[in-house]
């Protein structure tokens, strides 16, 4: 059974029941349809999943980031709008989340900014407490960067 034969069979469904039962079938055709939507959306490249909406919070490590990574800090950044781009074929690209007038990629959401304050501190405790024996910072943080951008 496809979505349309779902719709179809919730208000045929409808249509023999006259009380609370048959409201129940109009409403859940009406979600139907608008899960159909937004397939179609999703299916054409129209549809655009972002990491979180503007006005959020996300936070990033702040500090020189050449330089004693060990005084780096989260700062919490509010999101105040995305940029993205349309390619050849029309499907709809995310670029950037520009928060406090700085472009942060989209790629770099797990990485170097994070959605809660908790994955932030765990990223940066990781990265404080990994040991490199004889690598200047500089190394450190290029190698981190590497491996986790």
């Amino acid at each position: 059974m496809n979505i349309d034969d779902a719709i179809n069979f919730e208000q045929k469904e409808a249509s023999f029941y006259m009380s609370i039962t048959a409201q129940y079938h109009l409403q859940l055709a009406e979600w139907l349809k608008e899960l159909k939507e937004y397939q179609v959306l999703k299916n054409s490249g129209s549809l655009l999943k972002l990491p979180c909406k503007v006005g959020d919070t996300v936070y990033y490590f702040s500090g020189s980031y050449y330089k004693d990574i060990k005084n780096w800090k989260i700062e919490p950044i509010k999101v105040t709008e995305f940029s993205i781009k349309v390619n050849k074929s029309g499907k709809l690209m995310p670029l950037a989340m520009i928060a406090n007038g700085t472009r942060y990629p989209i790629s770099s959401v797990g990485k170097t900014v994070f959605l809660t304050k908790s994955e932030a501190e765990e990223t940066l405790k990781k990265l404080k407490s990994t040991k490199y024996d004889t690598k200047s910072e500089e190394e450190e943080y290029d190698r981190w960067n590497k491996t986790n951008c």
